[in-house]
């Protein structure tokens, strides 16, 4: 069955946002993304990135169009022979397969590449992964078979054949998920999202939580826990009371998270046999999840300004080191002068001729 693809009402928006939000607080720590790419790509393209090259873009680049389809997180990364990527994780906004999603994603990629031009940048490989959880099914199929007829290769060179990756919730079971990915945080998460929007996910709670006693010892997974029941709350449509009432009764059975704040809130809130109490409980789990946003954006917001002082220092080096060598100085007088290492300098050199070169081909 075909579906229009509809603009996003702003009421609907809050709908979406729970499961766009875990998402991102999921993928935000480098563990987990390197964790997910380990279960997602094939095991020869896994080799071939440079993780320690690995890092977070705060740039979307979904435009309006876009919108209605999917939400991106975007990192930056260089392959071990050092080509630049952009591995782009897109997640699938509607309950349902997308029709065309060649025609979104190179839509997508396009607009990566528009910007690169109208920044001056060269273009970058881009690596789409497409993260689908919703409740029809959906078999991925080649952009070829969207066009009537079993045309030849002299008709197929016009089409812009290109391939996408997809983690596809929907259709793995538990124990594919478990298999799939070697952190037990990401086989918690994954395992939630593929039965989210299941009703009879409170149920299932026990054994998608399974695995949670093996992150009791990392801090940040504690933190994250919460971020986990945030989701349950907000994202099942299930009734706040039962989904409390099922994580009261495996509380015993989570180790060390039994003692968590939000799970001390949930006690609270069961032992006092009141409706309130639960609301209440909910109201303070979402409210130091929002503190912890906060701090977190406060962080990412100091790094950028010590990345951008880095950044401006370096090119401010650059353009002094490229003077000196128009002056005939020697490398020996350049490294004394700046306080550079002989290799350091090289490399300040080499960049130098490399963005000397790409302003003369583009001339």
């Amino acid at each position: 069955m075909k579906h229009k693809a509809q603009p996003t009402p702003p009421e609907q928006e809050q709908v979406q946002n729970p499961h766009d939000r875990f998402l991102k607080r999921t993928l935000e720590d480098l563990e987990k993304v390197q964790g997910t790419l380990e279960g997602v790509l094939p095991p020869a393209l896994f080799a071939r990135l440079n993780f320690p090259t690995l890092q977070k873009e705060d740039t979307s680049y979904i435009d309006h169009k876009l919108k209605q389809f999917f939400s991106d997180i975007v990192y930056n990364c260089r392959t071990v022979d050092d080509i630049p990527l952009k591995i782009t994780f897109l997640f699938e906004h509607k309950s349902y397969p997308p029709d065309y999603p060649h025609l979104q994603l190179l839509r997508y990629m396009l607009e990566i590449w528009d910007r690169q031009v109208k920044d001056k940048q060269s273009l970058s490989l881009v690596l789409p992964i497409l993260i689908y959880h919703g409740k029809e099914p959906w078999v991925y199929q080649p952009f070829k078979n969207h066009f009537p007829g079993d045309f030849d290769k002299d008709l197929g060179k016009y089409v812009p054949l290109f391939d996408f990756l997809v983690a596809n919730f929907q259709q793995a079971t538990y124990a594919e998920i478990n298999e799939q990915f070697r952190l037990p945080s990401l086989r918690i998460a994954f395992r939630l999202m593929k039965s989210i929007r299941d009703e009879n996910l409170s149920e299932k709670l026990m054994n998608i939580l399974e695995g949670l006693t093996e992150l009791e010892k990392e801090e940040s997974e504690r933190k994250y826990f919460e971020t986990i029941i945030v989701y349950l709350l907000y994202g099942s449509r299930i009734e706040v009371e039962k989904i409390m009432e099922s994580l009261y009764n495996i509380s015993q059975n989570i180790g060390e998270f039994a003692d968590s704040p939000a799970m001390q809130l949930i006690r609270k809130g069961r032992e006092e046999g009141r409706a309130e109490s639960w609301a209440e409980a909910k109201k303070l789990i979402e409210e130091r999840q929002k503190a912890i946003d906060e701090a977190k954006k406060r962080i990412e917001e100091e790094q950028r300004k010590v990345i951008e002082a880095k950044q401006k220092a370096k090119a401010e080096k650059k353009a002094t080191i490229r003077r000196m060598l128009k002056a005939k100085m020697t490398k020996a007088l350049i490294s004394s002068l700046l306080e550079l290492k002989p290799k350091q300098l090289e490399g300040f050199i080499k960049e130098i001729e490399q963005e000397e070169k790409k302003r003369k081909e583009e001339k």
